[in-house]
């Protein structure tokens, strides 16, 4: 059975879609079967994932509405091992009628019982909001990674990302744990992210994961080629980031979900 992450953070501009697919691509690289799953409406992570087939214009609104599988809507992406759930377009609707229907956010870990048994793992981007979506990815995950951008104002959201994430895990999914603080858009030549690379360390200890993604124009402008970066440009700085980063998480969860077998 697949091991499923959800990317959160409640500050935008932090590389959290970058992160959920790049991470996603290096998994499926590295010969892991891997779904990305687009939580977000804006659809970034679906645009960006190179999707090469579709099905039938079908998107995760479909599967959450209860009127597709996610074999049903699984797209083929460039790489053999990583498959694409393409984003829900727009947010469910009280006219949806599942907003408030019983059990409602546990929508998403339904839709998925069938594909973790299938993959050995599942990124979910979310948006950066905790509304319904981003509580039933957080319910349907095993792990939460939490990407921080390495400035001051992205810095002092953290805590807020953290409270929200702990008050849904504790009311919904006590057994989610921590993939790990992820540090972004890393520039060595500003104090701010030395500063910030120090306090975080200091503060997060080993939750802190210990690959930092630096701040790299290869990876800023990669959404404009459709392709993950890891695919595009392997050899650039922020790829072999990532590259590095899939090795880390993959560490970290096995040794953590084997230990309680």
């Amino acid at each position: 059975m697949g091991i499923t992450i959800c990317i959160v953070s409640k500050k935008g501009g932090v590389g959290k879609t970058l992160t959920a697919v790049n991470l996603s691509a290096a998994f499926a690289m590295s010969g892991r079967r891997t779904i990305l799953v687009d939580c977000d409406p804006q659809g970034s992570a679906s645009a960006t994932a190179c999707v090469l087939k579709g099905k039938s214009g079908l998107t995760l609104r479909e599967g959450l509405l209860g009127r597709a599988s996610a074999q049903d809507l699984l797209a083929q992406s460039c790489l053999y091992n990583l498959g694409v759930i393409p984003a829900p377009m727009t947010y469910l609707q009280p006219n949806d009628h599942i907003v408030s229907v019983p059990a409602a956010e546990n929508l998403l870990k339904n839709f998925l019982l069938d594909a973790k048994q299938d993959s050995d793992y599942i990124v979910i981007d979310t948006p950066a909001t905790f509304g319904m979506h981003t509580v039933n990815a957080i319910i349907a995950a095993d792990a939460a990674l939490i990407p921080i951008q390495c400035e001051y104002l992205a810095f002092r959201s953290l805590q807020q990302t953290m409270k929200a994430l702990i008050f849904f895990a504790e009311k919904y999914n006590p057994a989610l744990k921590l993939a790990g603080i992820l540090l972004t858009m890393y520039d060595a030549e500003a104090q701010i992210s030395t500063h910030i690379v120090q306090s975080a360390r200091k503060r997060f200890g080993k939750s802190l994961l210990q690959t930092i993604i630096p701040r790299d124009t290869h990876l800023r402008d990669s959404p404009a080629s459709a392709k993950p970066l890891v695919v595009e440009d392997a050899t650039s700085a922020g790829a072999r980031s990532y590259i590095k980063l899939a090795g880390e998480v993959m560490h970290r969860l096995n040794s953590n979900f084997n230990a309680q077998r």
